[in-house]
């Protein structure tokens, strides 16, 4: 009687500590276990050594896939787009959809895999409609399904997240039991084309050109010159050079003008979303649902209401601060993402 076939996976690998026990955690499963690592950047060329050591040390073969010209085209040019537009973009979210489940995931099946897996902190289900779920990883302090929330069907039901029921801690004490040199290494706290988070410095070096302007308070009083619109995000309190005696904050852009005013001016209990993702079921409703409007905050009680065509508001039932367009909006049901949506800006009267 012939060997039934072990499931073949392919495995992200950036030989960091999560994907590096990603992979011990998929060979004691009895996966048939390939890596991918993803140059999308010059500094991605550099750091491959750390995920050959750690294919090396898990004893894994792993294909080295330059994807710069992608990731520049699916996710850099959008994000420096969006920055132009006066959004805040997340580029990770957009990274998850359209290179790591996206091109990775086409390489993937072109292989010969049966599915694709990551070091996300992430849980997935099959419903009783026979629809994939994506739920809440159990450590709540690193779950990243807020990251996840705009994955297709097709690319969740292909997906594997072997960290979704272990906490950070316990991910640590599984890779240094193993020897994996990954064990003691720092999380990567930013995005990975962008060190230290400076958004503005990679902005000037792709050449981007930065709106003139003033920054004018809420009725429009001029409070002296900035240094170019887009360097300044919706509710920044730090690094305006500004001396009003109260605190003051971004609220807003208009052209070239930045308005500061006070923290009351950037709550809004009405967000208005776009490009929504229901996973649950094809068709989102009218439902209740906590909602979060960027990946450290703490959902908060509102309704979802779909409007068509993709769009729907979120009706909260307190006051939220500075939802930005750009940014991912999530709504969950106890651990189960419901939808995702892009916040977009009111719509016009």
């Amino acid at each position: 009687m012939p060997t039934p076939r072990k499931a073949r996976v392919l495995l992200a690998l950036s030989g960091g500590v999560d994907s590096s026990v990603a992979g011990l955690l998929l060979q004691r499963a009895g996966y048939d276990v390939g890596c991918a690592y993803l140059v999308l950047h010059e500094a991605g060329a550099a750091e491959a050594h750390r995920a050959r050591q750690a294919a090396g040390q898990l004893g894994l073969p792993l294909a080295e896939l330059d994807f710069q010209d992608r990731f520049s085209r699916l996710v850099q040019e959008p994000f420096r787009q969006a920055w132009a537009e006066g959004l805040t973009p997340n580029p990770c979210v957009v990274c998850n959809q359209t290179v790591k489940f996206g091109a990775l995931l086409d390489y993937a099946r072109a292989e010969g895999y049966d599915c694709l897996a990551t070091g996300h902190y992430a849980r997935t289900s099959a419903s009783a409609e026979g629809r994939t779920l994506l739920l809440r990883a159990a450590d709540p302090d690193k779950d990243q399904s807020y990251f996840l929330a705009g994955l297709r069907q097709d690319q969740l039901a292909f997906a594997r997240f072997p960290l979704g029921e272990l906490t950070k801690p316990q991910v640590r004490a599984l890779a240094a039991q193993a020897g994996l040199s990954a064990a003691g290494r720092r999380d990567s706290q930013d995005v990975c084309f962008i060190p230290q988070g400076d958004y503005a410095a990679w902005l000037e070096q792709t050449g981007f050109s930065f709106t003139p302007g003033r920054f004018v308070d809420p009725a429009g009083k001029d409070l002296g010159p900035h240094r170019g619109a887009e360097r300044y995000t919706l509710g920044q309190r730090r690094g305006l050079g500004l001396a009003l005696g109260d605190r003051a904050y971004v609220t807003g852009r208009n052209r070239g003008d930045v308005v500061v005013g006070p923290e009351s001016d950037l709550l809004r209990r009405t967000v208005y979303l776009r490009g929504l993702n229901c996973i649950p079921q094809a068709q989102p409703e009218t439902v209740p649902v906590e909602a979060k409007l960027r990946y450290r905050q703490r959902p908060a009680p509102a309704m979802l209401i779909p409007t068509g065509d993709g769009t729907a508001r979120l009706e909260f039932e307190t006051p939220q601060r500075a939802p930005a367009p750009g940014q991912l909006a999530v709504c969950y049901q106890g651990d189960k993402v419901y939808a995702g949506g892009w916040i977009t800006r009111a719509p016009e009267p």
